[in-house]
């Protein structure tokens, strides 16, 4: 059994990548997928619930590897109101309008990610709830590009024109975290090696050449 919490924000498909070659040499390794939001990956390292993580909060006493670079990007539905202005958007004008936010899965800390000015908050448990709500018109949200791409191409959602964009602009790294990487089991440590070779080098910094 290895046990593999993961940050919603970690795009699914790469993930099935890593578990389809996993699979391929573990074949009856059974494995314990949790799906977390913030601070839960890290809590569940804490805890011993997880044997590896995927998570932007590496807790202290553990060692990140950098793995996957997130990037953010504000939307809504293109009939929502905010488009209509048809001007770049101020903060005062984000903060009249419902913004869609994700619950901390974490137990203890509850963090607040991201910018949290409206009033109107509506809070749901997970990102793809949350996509749902936007290609359903009921607010926006920042949430990571490359999980709403398909909903982009499709024309179900629209970037919002932000005045100060680099003051919404956000990305997460995600980091590899194993609970014990001096005792690894062989399985623990070649699902760790799968999730490296799903990602590729994506989470290397840009060359200064």
């Amino acid at each position: 059994l290895v046990r593999l919490a993961v940050d919603v924000i970690f795009p699914p498909g790469r993930l099935f990548a890593a578990l389809t070659a996993f699979s391929a040499h573990y074949p009856d390794t059974r494995i314990e997928l949790i799906e977390t939001v913030l601070s839960g990956a890290s809590e569940a390292l804490l805890r011993h619930e997880a044997d590896l993580v995927i998570t932007g909060r590496v807790p202290p006493g553990f060692l990140g590897e950098p793995l996957y670079r997130s990037s953010f990007v504000h939307v809504a539905h293109p009939a929502h109101p905010l488009h209509a202005l048809g001007r770049p958007l101020t903060e005062s004008d984000l903060a009249a309008h419902r913004q869609i936010v994700i619950r901390d899965s974490g137990l203890k800390q509850n963090v607040d990610s991201g910018w949290l000015g409206a009033e109107q908050r509506w809070t749901v448990s997970h990102l793809s709830t949350s996509i749902a709500a936007l290609t359903s018109g009921l607010g926006f949200a920042a949430v990571p590009l490359d999980r709403i791409q398909r909903e982009l191409d499709a024309g179900l959602l629209k970037p919002l024109a932000l005045e100060h964009a680099g003051h919404f602009a956000r990305e997460v790294m995600l980091y590899l975290v194993s609970a014990d990487r001096d005792h690894s089991g062989p399985a623990a440590t070649a699902l760790a090696e799968a999730l490296r070779g799903a990602v590729g080098d994506q989470a290397l910094p840009p060359s200064s050449t």
